[in-house]
């Protein structure tokens, strides 16, 4: 018995273009996953969340809403340049 239950699932190991509501995964790359509280006994189930992963580090911080393009568009930005450095 558990209290809550998470999945994380990585889209781009799947090929997924888009993810979420929009998210292109063909920039984002292995940059993303998607945190889903798959259930809940103390409050909501269903709910996920997408974050921007750094392997290296072990780092997440939360994607900014699909909506927001200004932001998401310097997350791009982001994933370009480190891909850039690494490679």
């Amino acid at each position: 018995m558990c209290d809550i239950f998470l999945g994380i699932v990585n889209p781009y190991s799947f090929e997924f273009k888009t993810f979420g509501e929009g998210y292109d995964i063909t920039k984002l790359r292995s940059y993303a996953r998607w945190l889903k509280v798959v259930q809940g006994r103390d409050g909501e189930s269903d709910a996920t969340l997408g974050m921007y992963f750094d392997g290296a580090t072990g780092w997440y911080a939360a994607l900014p809403s699909h909506n927001n393009t200004a932001e998401l568009n310097r997350v791009y930005q982001l994933v370009q340049r480190y891909r850039t450095i690494v490679t």
